[in-house]
């Protein structure tokens, strides 16, 4: 009796595929700027807005004073200023890694255009990108 053999099933056949060079790189760099770099440019000028408004009240003789607000908003810029180059500095390596793979992707073309088969644009789930 014959014995069946498994199908052979690609690890890869379920994944998607990205659709061009340093996509996820790319996607990476929007993801710094718009979930880590903007809440902390959006605490700065909250508190600059409410601290300019405490400076206003002072000066006009309302009661209140505007040195708490002044102290807290010091403190929230320089945290967030720290915070803000710490991610640039991420986004840079991000960017600089990007135009790698987009170099690398125009090299593999010119396999391509020999007739080579490239397996460039592979994602895995553990961010890892062969």
């Amino acid at each position: 009796m014959p014995t069946r053999q498994k199908k052979y099933v690609s690890p890869v056949k379920n994944e998607k595929n990205l659709r061009r060079p340093g996509q996820k790189l790319e996607e990476d760099l929007y993801d710094i700027i718009g979930e880590k770099i903007m809440p902390y440019f959006t605490l700065i000028i909250a508190f600059g807005v409410i601290t300019f408004l405490e400076w206003i009240r002072y000066l006009l003789k309302l009661p209140l004073s505007p040195y708490f607000d002044t102290v807290i908003f010091i403190v929230i810029t320089m945290f967030s200023i720290f915070k803000i180059i710490k991610f640039i500095k991420m986004g840079k390596l991000i960017k600089q890694g990007l135009d790698g793979e987009r170099f690398i992707a125009g090299v593999l073309d010119s396999f391509k255009e020999k007739g080579c088969k490239v397996f460039d644009r592979i994602s895995t789930k553990c961010r890892l990108h062969m």
